[in-house]
């Protein structure tokens, strides 16, 4: 466990990453592979930042639309691969991403879902829809994978959720 400093609290956001996407335009690009790459090269800035303000805790908040939605023709389309098998590549650079923060910080991780992640056509805000969602998924995954661990995963309503940060109240 890193030294604790309850004053110096760092928050790490994931939101609207859609992992699954694929770009293949001449000026620009997105797929697993950029995004993992992008994802390190915002970690590796955050843990500097968070060092140099003597930050011993973080909190990664992954705030919704971790996959792409594939409920029209063009997004179907722009899939790097099913949603299935990009659960699991989410959940494998996330987990990277914590690792790499709990290497230098006390690391704790609330989710809430978005509605490009949603598993049906419908949705709706009530915790049972809600919770259809592969963000959710994605979260309760990450949650086992680290349940032998001193990563603390915080429990909330999955469409929203007040963190407690040195004082100070963050709804994700």
């Amino acid at each position: 466990r890193h030294k604790e400093n309850i004053n110096a609290v760092g928050v790490i956001q994931f939101s609207d990453v859609h992992f699954n996407e694929l770009v293949e335009l001449e000026h620009n690009k997105y797929d697993f592979k950029i995004a993992s790459a992008r994802c390190k090269y915002f970690v590796d800035k955050a843990i500097k930042y968070f060092k140099a303000f003597g930050v011993t805790n973080v909190l990664v908040a992954l705030s919704g639309d971790l996959l792409n939605s594939d409920r029209r023709l063009d997004e179907l389309l722009s899939m790097a691969t099913n949603r299935s098998k990009a659960t699991f590549l989410a959940v494998d650079i996330l987990q990277q991403v914590i690792i790499h923060l709990n290497q230098h910080f006390n690391v704790n991780v609330v989710s809430v879902t978005g509605n490009e992640s949603r598993i049906r056509q419908e949705w709706g805000w009530s915790k049972m829809l809600a919770s259809d969602n592969y963000d959710f998924t994605i979260h309760n995954t990450l949650k086992y994978l680290f349940k032998d661990t001193d990563i603390s995963f915080i429990e909330s309503d999955p469409s929203e959720a007040v963190v407690n940060i040195a004082g100070q109240n963050l709804l994700i």
